[in-house]
């Protein structure tokens, strides 16, 4: 008697489990058709987003707007104080969705055109 007959519940756990971790493999997986085509729920591929590309650290501003498209409207930047006074980074901020316990932002941070920082932001 073979091994699957003596064991047909844990063989379909293991192959409907198995199945289920494809489909959630696939659904975690950046393009930028896929974060294009549904800007409610990048928070699925963001992370992916950021591993394959390296942060998106050295990118220009250009090379970031071509991969994921414009930002949000209006000029971004952020501004906070330092020992030599206030300095205002500039920014793109792209919303992710839902993200842990509110609404998630991706900012990528520019100096001279390149990214230098790359971070998720929970509003």
């Amino acid at each position: 008697m073979s091994w699957i007959k003596r064991h047909k519940k844990l063989a379909l756990f293991l192959a409907l489990a198995l199945i289920f971790l494809g489909w959630w493999w696939q659904r975690s997986q950046f393009t930028p058709e896929r974060w294009a085509a549904r800007p409610g729920e990048r928070h699925h591929i963001v992370d992916d987003l950021l591993t394959q590309y390296g942060g998106l650290k050295g990118m220009s501003q250009e090379e970031v707007v071509s991969l994921l498209g414009p930002d949000t409207d209006g000029d971004q930047r952020e501004e906070r104080l330092t020992p030599g006074g206030p300095e205002a980074r500039e920014l793109l901020a792209y919303p992710i969705g839902s993200y842990g316990l509110g609404w998630g932002y991706l900012f990528v941070y520019l100096e001279d055109g390149a990214v230098t920082e790359s971070r998720i932001y929970v509003d």
